[in-house]
């Protein structure tokens, strides 16, 4: 059976969004003198809330954290969110979704203004019924719990919903909360972060992502 609802992350699963991130990364990381060590470290940084990203991956204290993501934030604002583009084939995905009557929403760790942002600059805004970003004065960013208040607030049901994500955050928070959770890999997460974080299917494409919504999990 297809699913009622699909909630959508928004970084590496709708949007190629990681020249933007590594770019502000670096200024982030500049901030407080270090060095970005390279693509694939900074690629971890493309998922989890900032805070978390810059002390697991790079070892920043609390206060080198708080210059970084300022520093970041300068950046990606004016810069950044305008490094991005569209994945092939998302677009016609949500519009195919939408015609055949599947409410579409958004959960991402993004600030909800920037994702907001993100969306008007691709057109996307009117496909989505409801959009949950990172608040720092009320979840940190924590994945669990933005997803926790959109289907509060969307009154979504979890057992015919489906959370569709790149990293490891999007596929526990989906398991927690008792929704199915895809994992995709063309995105900046392994199969192997996605296996071991539970998804109930794992794809490569976005061909193959709209195959399976259409076809029922």
């Amino acid at each position: 059976m297809e699913p009622k609802a699909v909630i959508f992350d928004l970084d590496g699963t709708l949007t190629e969004s990681g020249e933007g991130i590594m770019k502000a990364a670096i200024a982030g990381l500049a901030a407080v003198g270090r060095e970005s060590g390279g693509t694939e470290k900074l690629q971890k940084l493309i998922g989890p809330p900032l805070t978390e990203g810059f002390s697991e991956v790079y070892g920043l204290t609390e206060d080198e954290c708080k210059e970084a993501v300022r520093a970041f934030r300068a950046y990606y604002e004016t810069k950044g969110i305008f490094e991005n583009e569209l994945y092939p084939g998302a677009l016609n995905l949500l519009r195919t979704l939408r015609e055949r009557g599947t409410a579409l929403y958004l959960a991402t760790s993004k600030p909800e203004l920037q994702a907001r942002r993100v969306l008007a600059a691709f057109s996307l805004t009117a496909y989505f019924k409801g959009i949950a970003g990172g608040d720092d004065t009320r979840d940190g960013g924590n994945k669990e719990k933005i997803l926790s208040r959109l289907v509060q607030t969307q009154a979504i049901p979890a057992a015919a919903a489906v959370m569709v994500g790149d990293r490891a955050y999007d596929i526990c928070a989906a398991n927690a909360l008792g929704i199915a959770g895809v994992g995709v890999t063309y995105g900046y997460g392994s199969r192997e972060e996605l296996e071991k974080a539970g998804a109930t299917h794992i794809v490569s494409s976005i061909d193959a992502l709209t195959d399976l919504l259409f076809r029922g999990l």
